[in-house]
């Protein structure tokens, strides 16, 4: 389960995505190991690392080309 913020202005959310940060992870047991990944929001994609078995807070959005 993901909290994030969705962009009300048209106009930006083509700029900027539809997604924003902060993002924070409120259900993170799933088994994976501590590392890097990437959380896939539609056609947006932000950096996620989990540490100690518990994902960081996404306070910057991946600037995908």
């Amino acid at each position: 389960m993901v909290v994030t913020f969705k962009n009300c202005d048209a106009s930006e959310s083509r700029r900027e995505g539809v997604f924003r940060p902060p993002i924070r992870i409120l259900d993170g047991k799933d088994g994976f190991e501590d590392g890097e990944y990437e959380l896939v929001l539609g056609e947006q994609i932000f950096p996620l690392t989990k540490i100690g078995g518990n994902y960081l807070e996404i306070v910057e959005a991946m600037v995908v080309q």
